[in-house]
């Protein structure tokens, strides 16, 4: 089935198409995985991501659900609408080259193994991620010992700044869960999730990552201006604990 099924809009269409493609391949040349690269492709574009998986010749790469956003939100010409300045992928494309260049937006404060930063999505509100200050470094064992005690002890410390200010602000809060994953984004980082009572009964006491798919993708649940509150406790408490 096409991206758009107007005929009239068949150019538009093949624009789309190539763009998913394009974007598809640049994704797999840095070192995602072909699931990871097109739902990433599916974030960034803002698109289905049935519709990209099928551009670009792979519906295999769909699974459990669906990004409920589609190319309908393209503009005449085929290209998805401007970004705020915010919201540019640049800096996410290099997130510890902008860390060190003091061009991402999500950093709250650098720590002695790494920055501390607030996570792109909030649908657990608090979640953070420290990420390596070291470009080129995509796991642990690549730092020397040193080094990977400092990372360590600064994931410690972001998780406890979590902990400290979800609490606060939320009677349901639970608890933190601290994973070094990195299968889908190659450099060295750890997140930090906080959980809540509130969360869906099946889920609160399993991963964060069988939470719906689309919590990843919807604008709703994306940082915003709306969490700069929360954003300045987590830096406060950063402070406050790296002082003590």
């Amino acid at each position: 089935m096409p991206l758009l099924s107007d005929p009239a809009d068949h150019e538009s269409t093949e624009r789309a198409h190539e763009l998913v493609r394009t974007e598809f391949a640049r994704r797999v040349a840095q070192g995602h995985g072909d699931a990871p690269s097109i739902h990433l492709v599916a974030i960034d574009l803002g698109l289905s991501l049935s519709d990209c998986a099928e551009a670009v010749g792979r519906p295999d790469l769909v699974q459990n659900g669906d990004i409920s956003w589609s190319l309908e939100f393209l503009d005449p010409s085929g290209q998805p609408p401007e970004p705020d300045a915010e919201e540019s992928p640049s800096w996410r494309e290099d997130r510890v080259g902008s860390a060190l260049a003091g061009s991402n937006p999500t950093v709250l404060s650098r720590l002695p193994g790494g920055f501390a930063v607030i996570g792109d999505v909030q649908f657990l509100p608090g979640y953070c991620v420290l990420i390596t200050d070291r470009p080129g470094v995509d796991r642990l064992s690549a730092l020397p010992r040193v080094e990977r005690s400092r990372f360590l002890s600064s994931m410690d410390l972001l998780g406890e700044a979590v902990e400290q200010v979800c609490a606060a602000r939320d009677a349901a809060f639970r608890r933190v869960n601290l994973e070094i994953l990195g299968n889908a984004d190659a450099f060295l980082h750890a997140h930090i999730w906080p959980r809540y009572d509130w969360e869906p009964g099946e889920l609160v006491t399993r991963p964060v990552w069988l939470h719906p798919r689309e919590n990843w993708s919807d604008p709703a649940l994306r940082l915003s201006a709306e969490h700069d509150g929360l954003r300045a406790d987590l830096a406060a408490a950063l402070d406050a604990l790296s002082s003590a």
